[in-house]
C-alpha cells in the first residue's frame, strides 16, 4: 500500500486563481486527548460549539461560509483516507488501502467492507466512481478548493465491487490530501441524483453523526448515528460516537462566544481571537490550537513594481522586519514567528529562518548600497522617488490590522514607508492585476508543500506578475514525486529559492484557536487545522 503525502493539485485557471485569492487568507493531533486531561470516556450528553457564521449549506461540495462549515461538515461526512496531523502521513478510512501508479496519475482504492450511508444504502465501488464524476460536474463553481486537487482528472472506474480506480491527464501526487478532505466526502447515491442546486441539507454521509436540525444563522443540531462501525483504525475505541448530540450554535460576536463560554451557555467556541486568549485562560477555559498548514502571512511583492523588482531591495526589507515582535505584540503565545516560506506543520517544510533573520543594520547597509539614502524625513529616495511601497491586504484576519502596523513601524525604522490600503477583496484583486501596489499581505492554507504551487505559481493571472522558469520547473516537479523523501528534497529546493529571490517577506504563522471548557474532552484539530471529527470526544 502506498500512502504519499500531497494536498491540492495544479492550480487551474482564472477563475480558480480569484477564487483563491478571494478565500485565502482564512486554513492537529490526535484524536484522543487535546482538549481535557483524559481519563475513562464518558458516553452520552450534548457538546455545544459555537461558531462564528452560519455553514450555508451542509452540502459538502457546495459554497460554504468557510473553514467552519466544515467543523459540521466533517462530523456527518467521511473520507477515503485520512491524513495523521502529527505525521502527515496518510492512513485508511474509508478506503482500507490504496495504490499509486509510478506516474503519479492512477490512484486505486479498495474500499471498506460493510459501510453505509445515514439512509441505508452502502458505500460501492460504483457510488464512488459517481462521487468522483459528480465533483468534478459540479465542483467549478461551488468549491475553488476543490477544482484545484481534481482540475487534472480523467476519470474514474469501478474494477469492481469494492475497486474503484481514479485517474488524472497529468501527475497529481498531492492528490491524496485533496481526498482526505471533507470536500471530497462520499454522499449517497440518492444525494447524487438531485440536482446541486437542490441538495441543501438533503444529503446523506457515512459519518458518525447526523443532521437532527439546522436553522439557517442559528445553528445545526447533529445527533450520534447508531451502528456507525468504521472509524479510522488509529482510533481507540471503535462503535458509536460518545456524544449523543453536537450542537453548534451561530454566534457573529467575538464577546459574545466569549461570554457565553463563562457562563456555560456554550461548552467550546470557535473563532477565539488572540486578544481574548488571556481573558478565557483567567476563565478557566482551555486552549486547543495548531499552526494551520500552508503558507506563512507575509508581504508578498509585486516584483514588476520598483524597486521591489530588484532582489538585493527585497532581500533588505525581509531582515527589516521582526515576525517575533508581532507574535509578542499583538497575537498570543499560540502563534510563532514565521521560519520559512511554509508554516511548521506542513508536509516538506524547511526551516530557513537564518536567510531573512531581523537585522536592520544588514538592511539598511543594504538599502544603502542600492542607492536608497535617507531623506530628511528619514524615508529613503532614489532618483527622487521616495522608498514608499503601498500593501494591499484582506481584513478576514484580525490580527492583520495590528501586525500591519506594527510592520510599518518596523520598516520606517530602516527608512521605508507602506501606507496599508485598506478595500473590498474585488478592489484588492483589480488593483493587484493593475499593479497598484508593493505588496500582497497574503496567506493560504494547505495540509501539504504542494500549497507553494498554488501561491508561487506563473500560470495567469499570475496577480504579482512573477517570471521565474526555475521556480515552476521545481513546482511542477514536486507533484509528480510519490516518494516522500525525494519528494521533500524539491520541496526543500522551492522553498530555499523563495527566499533567495525574496518572493515573501515572512511574518508569522496563522494559528487556529479554540477555547473550550474543562469538561470537553477528545477535541483535536485535524491536519488541516480544521476541527476533526468529533467521534471520540466526549463530556465529564
Amino acid at each position: 500500500m502506498h500512502t504519499r503525502r500531497g494536498p491540492r493539485g495544479a492550480l487551474a485557471a482564472v477563475p480558480v486563481a480569484l477564487a483563491l485569492l478571494l478565500t485565502a487568507c482564512g486554513g492537529g493531533g490526535a484524536e484522543e486527548g487535546g482538549s481535557g486531561d483524559g481519563g475513562t470516556p464518558k458516553p452520552g450528553g450534548r457538546l455545544r460549539l459555537a461558531l462564528t457564521t452560519d455553514p450555508i449549506t451542509l452540502n459538502p461540495r457546495g459554497k460554504t461560509s468557510g473553514n467552519e462549515a466544515m467543523y459540521v461538515l466533517r462530523q456527518m461526512y467521511d473520507s477515503l483516507v485520512e491524513q495523521n496531523p502529527d505525521t502527515g502521513a496518510f492512513e485508511p478510512w474509508l478506503a482500507e488501502s490504496w495504490k499509486i501508479s509510478k506516474d503519479a496519475r492512477t490512484f486505486t482504492f479498495t474500499l471498506r467492507q460493510g459501510v453505509t450511508f445515514s439512509d441505508g444504502s452502502p458505500l460501492t465501488a460504483q457510488v464512488a466512481k459517481d462521487n468522483f464524476d459528480d465533483i468534478l460536474a459540479n465542483s467549478a463553481q461551488e468549491s475553488p478548493q476543490i477544482v484545484t486537487a481534481f482540475a487534472a482528472y480523467k476519470g474514474s472506474r469501478a474494477v469492481d465491487a469494492r475497486t474503484v480506480e481514479v485517474t488524472f491527464t497529468t501527475p497529481n501526487a498531492p492528490f491524496l490530501a485533496g481526498a482526505s478532505s471533507p470536500q471530497f466526502a462520499m454522499i449517497s447515491p440518492a444525494a447524487l441524483k438531485r440536482k446541486f442546486e437542490e441538495r441543501g441539507d438533503q444529503v446523506a454521509g457515512t459519518g458518525p453523526f447526523v443532521l437532527k436540525s439546522y436553522r439557517k444563522n442559528a445553528g445545526v443540531l447533529l445527533a450520534k448515528r447508531p451502528g456507525y462501525a468504521w472509524a479510522p483504525r488509529s482510533r481507540a475505541h471503535a462503535g458509536d460516537a460518545y456524544l449523543d448530540e453536537v450542537e453548534f450554535p451561530v454566534i457573529p460576536e467575538a464577546g459574545v462566544r466569549t461570554g457565553s463560554l463563562a457562563t456555560e451557555d456554550v461548552d467550546a467556541m470557535a473563532g477565539l481571537l488572540p486578544a481574548d486568549v488571556k481573558t478565557v485562560r483567567r476563565g478557566g477555559a482551555r486552549i486547543v490550537s495548531r499552526p494551520k498548514p500552508g503558507t506563512v502571512y507575509g508581504l508578498m511583492p509585486l516584483v514588476n513594481v520598483p524597486p521591489l523588482d530588484d532582489v538585493a531591495v527585497r532581500r533588505a526589507l525581509a531582515h527589516g522586519i521582526d515576525g517575533k515582535e508581532v507574535v509578542d505584540t499583538v497575537l498570543s503565545p499560540e502563534f510563532k514567528p514565521a521560519t520559512g516560506a511554509v508554516t511548521s506543520t506542513t508536509p516538506g517544510y524547511t526551516d530557513l529562518r537564518g536567510t531573512f533573520a531581523f537585522d536592520p543594520r544588514k538592511a539598511e547597509a543594504a538599502l544603502d548600497a542600492a542607492g536608497w539614502r535617507r531623506g530628511a524625513d528619514g524615508i529613503r529616495a532614489k532618483d527622487g522617488k521616495r522608498l514608499s511601497l503601498p500593501v494591499g491586504w484582506f481584513t478576514q484576519f484580525s490580527g492583520s490590522q495590528q501586525a500591519l502596523e506594527l510592520i510599518k513601524a518596523q520598516l520606517a525604522k530602516i527608512g521605508v514607508e507602506i501606507t496599508l490600503v485598506k478595500k473590498t477583496p474585488a478592489e484588492i484583486v483589480a488593483g493587484l492585476a493593475a499593479s497598484e501596489f508593493g505588496f500582497f499581505w497574503y496567506n493560504i492554507a494547505g495540509a501539504d508543500g504542494d500549497v507553494l504551487r498554488q501561491v508561487y505559481t506563473d500560470a495567469p493571472p499570475n496577480y504579482l506578475h512573477r517570471d521565474d522558469p526555475r521556480l515552476q520547473e521545481l513546482l511542477g516537479r514536486q507533484a509528480a514525486i510519490q516518494d516522500p523523501a525525494e519528494r521533500a528534497k524539491v520541496l526543500a529546493d522551492i522553498q530555499r529559492h523563495i527566499h533567495d529571490q525574496a518572493l515573501v517577506l515572512p511574518v508569522f504563522e496563522e494559528t487556529t484557536l479554540i477555547a473550550t471548557a474543562p469538561s470537553v474532552h477528545g477535541l483535536r484539530l485535524d491536519a488541516g487545522a480544521m476541527l476533526g471529527s468529533l467521534y471520540g470526544a466526549w463530556l465529564s
